[in-house]
This record gives C-alpha cells, structure tokens and sequence, in this order.
C-alpha cells in the first residue's frame, strides 16, 4: 500500500529549475532519506510534500488517514524551551490523541452494550463526515492547482 505517491513534480524559483518530473511511491514501512548539497531541493521537496507551497506541475498524494509532521529547519527557539520540549511540540497532536484513545478506551470498558451500539453509530457518522470533509478539502486543492497552472501559463504568454 502506497503511503506516498509523488507523480511529475515539478518546481522551480526565478528561471532556476529545482525539481523536474519527480515521481516515486513510498510504501508502509519503507524509509527515506533525502541527502543533497545546500540549495539543491531538498527543503523545497519537503514543503511541496507537506502542502507548504504547491509545485509548479504534478501531484502529491496521501493514502488516508495519514497525517505529516515536519520540524523545519528553521524552527524558532524559544527562550526556556529545550530541544525535548520542541520535539515533544512537534509531536503534541499524537500526544492529544493518545490521550483521547485512551479516554475512549476506560470509557468502552465501563459502558453498556447500549452505550457502545450508540458510540459505534456516533463513530460512523463522523467517519463519514470527515470523509465528505477530506474529499471537499481535495476538490479545493484541485481546483486551486488548477488555477495556479492557469496563472503560470498566463504569465508565460
């Protein structure tokens, strides 16, 4: 199962073509490493990738039900605050949800066989409206890529 799929991306900065037709899959339980000289792409990839800026041309997708952390480079210290204390930040919404899955966990495990029917249906129905959601949030996305390429083809005229 593909967790990443990157199709032709394509991006580049004042006449400087820093990606050109990258395509790959990344699939569950495969690892990465992006190495490369200063200046070459690498960060830009990673904005591209994590919805940061949107490429020139081609296509990022995320299989569902995935959600993309990333610690720039550039984070901003903040006085008092230690390296763990950053990273514990980078990772806070899986903390929140840890918290919230264990919750529901001392919940189902004090509820009645009614309460879980009415749980079990409350669950469907917002998996469903975040699916609704999710597919509204690519249209957009889509449509707005679209109008970017409409732009850049625009100026190139």
């Amino acid at each position: 199962m593909s967790i990443l799929t990157v199709s032709n991306v394509s991006c580049s900065f004042a006449q400087r073509e820093i990606l050109k037709n990258v395509s790959f899959r990344l699939l569950k339980g495969e690892h990465v490493g992006l190495v490369g000289a200063n200046g070459e792409g690498k960060s830009t990839f990673l904005n591209i990738i994590t919805n940061k800026i949107t490429p020139d041309e081609g296509k990022i997708s995320w299989c569902n039900h995935i959600s993309v952390g990333y610690l720039d480079q550039h984070t901003i210290l903040e006085k008092g605050k230690t390296i763990y204390d950053i990273l514990k930040d980078a990772f806070l919404p899986l903390f929140d949800l840890e918290k919230e899955m264990m919750d529901k966990y001392e919940k189902m495990a004090e509820a009645t066989d009614d309460e879980l029917k009415k749980a079990a249906e409350e669950a469907e129905k917002k998996k469903l409206e975040e699916e609704a959601e999710k597919k509204k949030l690519e249209e957009e996305a889509e449509k707005k890529r679209l109008e970017d390429e409409a732009e850049k083809k625009r100026l190139e005229d």
